[in-house]
C-alpha cells in the first residue's frame, strides 16, 4: 500500500494461532484494562460549556491523544477508554471530551471539532501538548475520529487552521454512512431509532455525513483497526478507507483482528485496540515526531 501502509490480518487460519483469551492479556495488551488513570483534571471547555477529563503522564507530554468515546451517539461507553489511558503512562496526555448526544448531524462532528482546536490553543493551560494532537476512537468515536481528520476543508463543520489533527486511529469506525457497503452495508443494522435521531426521520443522508467521501491530498496519517468479525460495523468500511487513502498514496496503516473462539463480539468494542496495543504505541511515536 501507499507510504508506511500495512495490511497486517493477525491470527489467520494459516498461522494456527488465535488471539489469547482475554484473561491471559488483561491490562498487558490493553483488551480490558481494569486499573484506570486518575484524573487529573475534570474541565469545562470549548464554546459549549462542554465536560471533559485531563490525563497527564508524569513530565512534560509528548502529545495529547483526543479520545472520543463509542455509544452509538446517543451515549458514551468506557469500552476502549482504558487502552487510550494506557498510553499516559507511556507519556502521552489524554483528552476525553464530552459531546452532544442524540443530537441532529453534524453537532456531534461539530463539537469533535472544537475538541481539537480546545487542545491546539488552550491545551497547554491544562498541561497538555499543542504541537502533536491525535484523535483517536472506538465505534461512533471512530467515526468522529475520521470525519474531524479527513474534513478539514469543511467550513461546515466549523474547522479552521488550529482544527487539523496531525494523525488518527479508529478502531471499528463507520466512514461511509450513505452506503455503508458490505454484507447489505453496517449503516443498516444499525438501530433504526438511532439513524433517525442522527439525521432526521425519513431524512436523507448527506454526503459530507460519510468521511469515505471527503478524503483528499493532505490529509493526516491513519491507522485503521478492525475486527474480522465486527457484527456491528463490518470491516468493508475500514477496507474501503484504506484503499481510498492508498490511492492518494496517504500514509495509512490497517489491521484487521481474528478474535478468539466464541468472542467474537468482543471486537466492536474493546478487543481491537488491545489485541494491537503494540502497533497503537508504534504509529503514536511517529506521531510524535
Amino acid at each position: 500500500m501507499g507510504r508506511a501502509a500495512t495490511v497486517v490480518v493477525l491470527a489467520m487460519i494459516a498461522t494456527g494461532c488465535l488471539v489469547p483469551d482475554p484473561a491471559s492479556i488483561r491490562g498487558t495488551l490493553g483488551y480490558l484494562y481494569e486499573a484506570r488513570e486518575p484524573v487529573d483534571a475534570s474541565i469545562t471547555w470549548g464554546p459549549r460549556n462542554l465536560g471533559g477529563d485531563v490525563y497527564l503522564p508524569r513530565g512534560t507530554p509528548k502529545g495529547t491523544i483526543i479520545y472520543y468515546s463509542g455509544g452509538g451517539f446517543t451515549r458514551w461507553v468506557t469500552y476502549g477508554t482504558d487502552a487510550a489511558l494506557a498510553h499516559v503512562r507511556r507519556g502521552w496526555a489524554v483528552f476525553v471530551p464530552d459531546y452532544r448526544l442524540n443530537t441532529r448531524f453534524p453537532a456531534a462532528v461539530v463539537d469533535a471539532v472544537d475538541a481539537v482546536r480546545y487542545v491546539r490553543t488552550k491545551g497547554d493551560d491544562h498541561g497538555m501538548n499543542e504541537d502533536h494532537v491525535v484523535v483517536m476512537g472506538l465505534s461512533s468515536g471512530a467515526t468522529l475520529a475520521g470525519l474531524v481528520a479527513v474534513t478539514n476543508d469543511e467550513r461546515w463543520f466549523g474547522h479552521d487552521r488550529n482544527s487539523r489533527p496531525d494523525a488518527w486511529i479508529a478502531a471499528g469506525g463507520l466512514f461511509a454512512f450513505d452506503t455503508a457497503g458490505g454484507r447489505g452495508g453496517s449503516w443498516r443494522t444499525y438501530p433504526a431509532d438511532v439513524k433517525r435521531d442522527w439525521f432526521g426521520p425519513g431524512q436523507p443522508v448527506p454526503a459530507r455525513a460519510s468521511a469515505l467521501r471527503s478524503v483528499s491530498a493532505g490529509d493526516p496519517p491513519a491507522y485503521l483497526i478492525h475486527g474480522e468479525d465486527d457484527y456491528v460495523v463490518h470491516p468493508d468500511e475500514s477496507t474501503a478507507m484504506a484503499i481510498t487513502y492508498d490511492a492518494l498514496d496517504l500514509d495509512v496503516s490497517y489491521d484487521v483482528v481474528s478474535h478468539p473462539a466464541g468472542q467474537a463480539e468482543r471486537y466492536h468494542v474493546a478487543g481491537a485496540f488491545g489485541a494491537n496495543q503494540a502497533e497503537v504505541e508504534r504509529f503514536l511515536d511517529r506521531a510524535a515526531r
